[in-house]
């Protein structure tokens, strides 16, 4: 058998396995999945030693200043539990939150203020990022008759590509590949309608070094361009689970407007450490729920360039005249 056949058996198979997974899950009670996710989180945390260190690694770097190493270590291994219940609640989404019940699973009290940016008539850019149920708030905002569009890069496996794409459709949310999508970005601020992204990737060489826990995270450009280009205000928010329940407090604890802005020749560099800052401010609501794992720190920022003088009173430092 050719090898391009057997890849296309093999993601055949993966998509059979996961749309299986999902009616199992969707058939238990929600009780017995947290228990299961406690359970497998723990191995997790036990068996994947990479990711473990990484995740104690990182939550040093940003609380080893007032948290113990017992602390830290109980957070990671709490991160990873919340990972597998994370992927539980995503699978059972679409069956259990629609328009008439949303209101029973999520809190929006906190983003009153917030939802009249969203329905205005500049269109707007919602940031969040690997922090509680990421998915959640496009359910909700889809479930309140709000169509929203999130940039995400597109999964390799094309049965599950296809599934995804058209169960997320049924919720009101269109996903649009991260690859080359900047008109249609601009098309969905033009028609008003949000635009979603996870905002805290690293983003290589070619990023935005700015301040995240303490430490230069290289940040995407690209958002706080889109915002001043379209002239679209930023609200950066998120979702994150109370206790153990399938209940959670929806906040935006920042809305950020390109027009205060608009003359800064810093401008992007600005808006990009504002949003990382409310990023960071959202996640310290609880931290257990952050993505710890994932390699936002990958590369250690560049040597600041030393700017070459020009004259003989630059060099030495005196002002002339």
């Amino acid at each position: 058998m050719a090898r391009g056949t057997l890849d296309t058996v093999f993601q055949y198979l993966l998509y059979l396995g996961l749309r299986t997974a999902v009616m199992l899950i969707q058939a238990c009670p929600l009780e017995v999945l947290r228990a299961v996710a406690r359970i497998l989180g723990t191995l997790l945390y036990w068996i994947d030693k990479r990711h473990r260190e990484r995740a104690i690694e990182h939550l040093t770097q940003a609380f080893g200043h007032e948290w113990s190493a017992e602390r830290i270590r109980a957070t990671a291994r709490t991160c990873c539990q919340h990972l597998v219940m994370l992927g539980i609640e995503i699978l059972s989404l679409a069956k259990m939150i629609n328009r008439f019940n949303w209101y029973r699973y999520v809190d929006l009290s906190a983003i009153d203020e917030a939802l009249r940016v969203v329905l205005d008539d500049r269109g707007i850019i919602l940031v969040t990022g690997h922090f509680g149920n990421w998915e959640l708030m496009g359910y909700v905002i889809g479930a309140l008759g709000v169509r929203t569009y999130a940039v995400a890069r597109p999964t390799d496996n094309p049965y599950i590509e296809r599934w995804l794409l058209r169960t997320r459709e049924e919720t009101g949310q269109t996903i649009l590949s991260k690859f080359g999508a900047t008109d249609l970005m601009m098309r969905v601020i033009e028609s008003q309608q949000p635009l979603c992204f996870l905002a805290d990737q690293h983003a290589g060489k070619r990023g935005v070094w700015v301040d995240f826990f303490g430490r230069k995270a290289s940040t995407y450009r690209s958002i706080a361009l889109l915002a001043l280009q379209m002239n679209c205000p930023i609200a950066v928010g998120g979702a994150w689970r109370l206790g153990n329940r399938f209940r959670f407090h929806g906040e935006i604890n920042d809305v950020i407007d390109p027009r205060d802005y608009a003359d800064d020749p810093d401008a992007v560099e600005k808006i990009t450490a504002r949003y990382t800052r409310s990023l960071e401010r959202l996640i310290r609501n609880a931290p257990e729920q952050y993505l710890w794992m994932h390699r936002r720190w990958r590369d250690p920022p560049p040597p600041r360039r030393r700017k070459t003088p020009t004259t003989a009173s630059e060099a030495t430092g005196r002002r002339t005249g």
